[in-house]
């Protein structure tokens, strides 16, 4: 069902994607686009799963940052955003 080779390659790279910023402009500016990216890179394993338009936690973060948000609350939320990611993808692992 699942191509294994590819679930733990999709893992290490989720696990290497370095989710730091400086400043807050770095969350609009590229942040965003990078994850949206990396969950179109995804959608090869779970077309629907990783579908960023339905994705919540990009849906949530891309939110927070057209509200406004802190730098603060723009870190939880690509923190939250990675594990969701990683924790799909493991329980795809599992079921393979």
């Amino acid at each position: 069902m699942y191509n294994i080779t590819e679930v733990n390659q999709a893992i290490k790279k989720v696990e290497k994607f370095n989710i730091t910023t400086i400043k807050k402009n770095d969350h609009r500016g590229f942040m965003y686009y990078n994850f949206k990216e990396l969950l179109g890179e995804l959608m090869s394993i779970n077309r629907f799963l990783f579908m960023p338009e339905n994705f919540y936690e990009l849906k949530r973060y891309k939110l927070n940052i057209d509200t406004g948000a802190t730098k603060k609350e723009l870190d939880g939320n690509v923190r939250r955003l990675k594990e969701v990611i990683l924790k799909h993808l493991k329980s795809i692992e599992r079921e393979c």
